[in-house]
């Protein structure tokens, strides 16, 4: 990433951001395919003004698809597929240079914002939509409230200030995401 990105360090983030959101949600199907530098030029330049890492595309859940539950990570992170913990996360950012300082911010931002978007998710009431569907919203929320289960495990083995922000956080988060759950 460093030498082909104008902006490596932001886009090793971005790397760092997608790895996590991808445990967070269960996507199981974040292959290399799915990331991608978007590169932007003048009309007839000779380089790019631009190279940065293209928006996020192809992110699903797959956990709620028939034989797929026990899906795990396409990318590995440190050999590891499944049961990841903060220190997974903070050992990629280490691996790509990412000081953990900055690392760790990347992280909590991150499990804020999700923690918020799920807390703000409501399955409308659609008439004629069929029970499977309503279940699936039901599994990927409790998906995500178990991701958020796991980062509150994960972040009280540590004893300091931010990570005991994450736990509340994520406390919070999976006990809004049960409730959005029991109100479908």
């Amino acid at each position: 990433m460093r030498p082909l990105s104008t902006a490596p360090e932001e886009d090793l983030t971005v790397i760092l951001r997608r790895a996590l959101f991808a445990w967070l949600i269960a996507d199981g199907d974040m292959h290399l395919k799915n990331l991608a530098l978007l590169k932007i030029a003048a009309p007839g330049a000779d380089s790019f003004e631009s190279v940065r890492m293209a928006p996020l595309y192809d992110a699903v859940t797959t956990r709620v698809f028939p034989r797929l539950e026990h899906d795990r990570m396409a990318l590995k992170l440190d050999g590891k597929d499944d049961r990841l913990r903060r220190a997974d996360f903070l050992r990629l950012a280490a691996t790509a240079g990412i000081p953990a300082r900055a690392a760790n911010a990347a992280i909590d931002e991150l499990i804020e914002r999700f923690a918020t978007g799920l807390d703000q998710i409501i399955v409308p009431d659609v008439p004629n939509l069929e029970a499977e569907m309503t279940a699936k919203a039901e599994q990927m929320l409790e998906l995500c409230a178990t991701a958020c289960d796991a980062c509150e495990k994960m972040c009280d083995m540590h004893d300091d200030a931010h990570c005991k922000r994450c736990a509340q956080m994520c406390r919070e988060c999976a006990a809004d995401c049960r409730k959005a759950a029991q109100n479908l």
